[in-house]
């Protein structure tokens, strides 16, 4: 999971943007009477996300008695995300992460926005753009309306968690036919919650499997590479060196990426050093 700022666009000022978009005065005027709710609404959703503690935010089906989620979701897919007026607005949060790699799996690119909590169960947080997560189209469907209920059941939020400053991907490598498997194993550092959570979130979006079909797609890639290094002398100690210079250098860059991880157990494996990779 890849950490991201904290957006600067407000519940307030999306609404604004929205208001100036529609024609209709009816719905103009009920969703000014909606910005008051989604302004004290946001103060919350900050407070709590600084707090690891979004689990507990209560459900709205409807802001006031302005408006109901349907309508809400309509503001958001009919207006916000495709408007003259918020398109500017909603494009920024899109390119929000490095590269436009989507945060949620590090590896996808982001296509859309994710609802962090879901617009059909929290009509208050439809366009606010702390909710808001860029996301590849994949991670976006895998997650849905999934809501923890409990602080430990939470997916990683990449406005709010930061879990870069320390390892835990990892990977080994399975012989006959070679393959890789990769886990999240968090140290202690993170502490007994966060732990939890970088675990539901690597279960959650099925990366174990997403990052095992990347990799292999990457040793094919550097196959030839292998085989040149095992035609000369200290073959084994060539290629170890290499997948190890490789690893540091991915993990430089993004130390829990699949790519550090996938390096970093190749060079670890000596039957992959020592001709294993021809099987892969």
């Amino acid at each position: 999971m890849r950490h991201i700022s904290l957006p600067t666009l407000t519940a307030a000022e999306a609404m604004d943007l929205c208001i100036e978009s529609v024609r209709d005065r009816d719905l103009k005027r009920r969703l000014g009477v909606a910005r008051r709710h989604l302004e004290v609404a946001e103060t919350e959703y900050l407070r709590l996300g600084r707090k690891a503690k979004l689990y507990q935010m209560p459900e709205s089906h409807r802001i006031g008695r302005s408006l109901t989620h349907l309508e809400m979701d309509e503001l958001y897919n009919g207006t916000f995300v495709r408007s003259a007026r918020t398109r500017s607005a909603y494009g920024k949060l899109k390119k929000a992460c490095t590269n436009d790699i989507c945060p949620l799996c590090g590896q996808r690119t982001v296509h859309q926005l994710d609802h962090y909590l879901p617009i059909s169960r929290h009509a208050l947080f439809g366009i606010t753009a702390s909710n808001l997560v860029p996301a590849c189209s994949d991670c976006n469907k895998i997650k849905l309306a999934y809501v923890a209920t409990t602080a430990a059941e939470q997916t990683l939020h990449p406005y709010f968690d930061d879990v870069e400053g320390e390892r835990w991907l990892f990977a080994k490598v399975t012989q006959n036919p070679g393959s890789l498997l990769f886990f999240a194993r968090p140290s202690v550092a993170f502490g007994k919650t966060i732990r939890e959570r970088i675990k539901v979130h690597f279960e959650t979006f099925s990366l174990a499997t997403l990052y095992s079909s990347h990799a292999g797609a990457e040793i094919s890639d550097i196959k030839h590479h292998l085989i040149r290094l095992s035609t000369r002398r200290g073959a084994t100690a060539r290629i170890r060196a290499y997948l190890q210079d490789q690893a540091d250098s991915r993990g430089n860059a993004h130390v829990n990426s699949w790519q550090a991880a996938t390096y970093e157990a190749l060079a670890a494996s000596t039957w992959f050093c020592g001709g294993g990779f021809i099987s892969f």
